[in-house]
């Protein structure tokens, strides 16, 4: 996350700005790894013009299986009141 921090040409203080949260958490994401909560995730793939898969792989999640956006068809069979 740090290189896609860089590239954009944010500090930790100006991305924590962007994201609402103290730059102490931004510091945790990069330096140990810790996982930022879906909605901070999805305003980082913004923020960062990358997929969420692109992301998640980032933080070293394992997203084998996972479609790509491009592949991606709806699907009826899962609603909320499944989950």
């Amino acid at each position: 996350m740090k290189a896609y921090r860089e590239a954009m040409g944010y500090s930790q203080q100006e991305l924590a700005q962007l994201l609402n949260c103290h730059w102490r958490t931004v510091a945790d994401w990069e330096l140990k790894g810790t996982i930022p909560n879906f909605e901070k995730v999805v305003l980082l793939a913004k923020v960062f013009k990358i997929s969420l898969k692109t992301l998640a792989n980032d933080f070293g999640l394992d997203t084998v299986g996972i479609p790509d956006d491009s592949n991606s068809q709806p699907s009826n069979e899962l609603t909320a009141s499944k989950c």
